[in-house]
């Protein structure tokens, strides 16, 4: 059983970094791209998402996502190994994406898809306190 585990938890990561590897870093709805895409591949196999997400932060497979990111921003923001200011705001910032995907996963109704990547987009570029 936790063989079949990993294999869905490698499948859908390498789906997702496939879909986020086409994101352009550059453009000006980076963020909101970024949330939708995760945000709908994770609602195609809603299953085992939800599953494999259940303890949110606390879970392996929301570690694996982002351990399975955070070398793609690394590389697509040119951010060198040694630069633990850049690393830990790399960090910060995939650590607070996932979570607010996550949750929405286990609460659709709450907001939608579209106001979620807003609302992290308008984060993003206006700060926290612009967006309550």
């Amino acid at each position: 059983m936790y063989a079949l585990l990993e294999y869905v938890e490698n499948e859908i990561i390498a789906i997702g970094m496939e879909s986020i590897s086409s994101i352009d870093p550059m453009s000006s709805d980076f963020n909101k791209q970024f949330v939708i895409t995760l945000s709908n591949i994770l609602d195609d196999h809603k299953y085992y998402s939800t599953i494999l997400l259940k303890n949110g932060a606390g879970s392996d497979f929301f570690r694996k996502i982002k351990k399975s990111i955070l070398p793609f921003a690394v590389e697509r923001f040119h951010i060198k190994p040694d630069n633990a200011k850049a690393l830990l705001a790399v960090e910060f910032y995939l650590t607070g994406m996932l979570d607010v995907i996550t949750h929405r996963i286990k609460n659709p109704d709450d907001i939608s898809l579209d106001k979620l990547g807003s609302l992290v987009q308008g984060i993003w570029c206006d700060g926290l306190l612009k967006q309550l």
